[in-house]
């Protein structure tokens, strides 16, 4: 049986035709906040830029960022060639002068002892520190233009990390393990259950990501210690479906926004997020935590579910 639409050649792009200079072309595409985003996705953190060629000592760091919801500092290190120890002692080497708690290496080709060198670097080190190895390839379908793709061959474990290191969490981390227990718990236990793409691992950090098996965006819930609130969030990873989505968005805010306080846009109106305040998650009572979790729970189905229907029209209308 023939194929009802026309199929095409998928090609793998040189990365040197694309960025033929590490450090004038790659790393100053990558540190644009779209570009930078993207990879952020990638590893499950919300990363924000601040500098590039950032200096530690006599050397200098790629690009330094920052992680969004904690504020820990990020050091990114590119190497558009095979992994080798030369970066390997570069990436330590501006970690510890950075004093990072994230630090990224984003390579050509990840070499066996390097990633299990990176594997044991989050075997051997406590919560303050994540080290993830991420390959860069890019793509084209015919002759279109190259579609870039990061994909992450070593990141920490962190449930198996907290719960090994439960006595040594802050008050802020010991408050959101035990919510997003209770989250987990009440959720998987419900008779109506909700889908496992929807359930948040067991986690120290205040923001987790919900993967719903879309190349086109991913949901987040969150707790927002300081301002005492809570969200959930859909993430968009791909410009057309974010305009799209924009363009629709009366319909989430029918959905979702009755009992929403707030609603933020963030990184060009790729990030909405749907925020209830007055929610003291780790200070106030813990009586309160399945009101919190309801609330967020019922957005999260609902989000996911117009979200859901927004992609399936946009995946039709781009094949009319």
């Amino acid at each position: 049986m023939s194929a009802k639409l026309p199929l095409s050649e998928i090609e793998q792009v040189r990365l040197r035709d694309i960025w033929p200079n590490e450090a004038n072309d790659f790393t100053t595409w990558l540190a644009a906040p779209e570009n930078l985003s993207k990879l952020g996705n990638a590893c499950g953190i919300e990363l924000e830029p601040y500098e590039t060629e950032s200096a530690v000592g006599t050397f200098s760091v790629d690009i330094f960022a920052r992680e969004l919801d904690t504020e820990r500092p990020v050091v990114i290190e590119n190497q558009l060639e095979d992994t080798n120890h030369d970066h390997l002692g570069k990436l330590i080497t501006y970690a510890a002068g950075k004093d990072a708690g994230i630090i990224i290496w984003v390579v050509k080709r990840a070499r066996g002892p390097h990633r299990k060198a990176i594997e044991w670097l989050n075997n051997h080190t406590d919560g303050g520190c994540a080290f993830f190895l991420v390959e860069v390839e890019a793509w084209r379908i015919d002759q279109s233009n190259p579609a870039v793709v990061f994909n992450v061959v070593e990141s920490p474990n962190d449930w198996a990390r907290d719960e090994k290191s439960k006595t040594s969490l802050t008050p802020t981390e010991r408050a959101a393990f035990d919510y997003w227990q209770t989250y987990y718990e009440l959720a998987s236990s419900d008779a109506d259950g909700d889908p496992d793409e929807l359930l948040p691992d067991a986690s120290k950090n205040l923001w987790i990501k919900l993967g719903v098996g879309s190349a086109k965006y991913f949901l987040a819930v969150q707790i927002y210690s300081r301002a005492k609130k809570l969200s959930v969030g859909l993430h968009i990873k791909d410009d057309a479906f974010s305009s799209f989505v924009n363009e629709h968005f009366d319909v989430l805010e029918l959905a979702l926004g009755k009992d929403c306080d707030e609603v933020e846009k963030r990184q060009e109106n790729r990030v909405i997020a749907f925020c209830k305040t007055k929610c003291d998650v780790v200070n106030g009572s813990r009586e309160k935590w399945p009101e919190f979790i309801n609330w967020q729970r019922d957005k999260l189905s609902k989000l996911y579910s117009e979200v859901s229907k927004m992609e399936s029209e946009f995946e039709l209308r781009s094949m009319s």
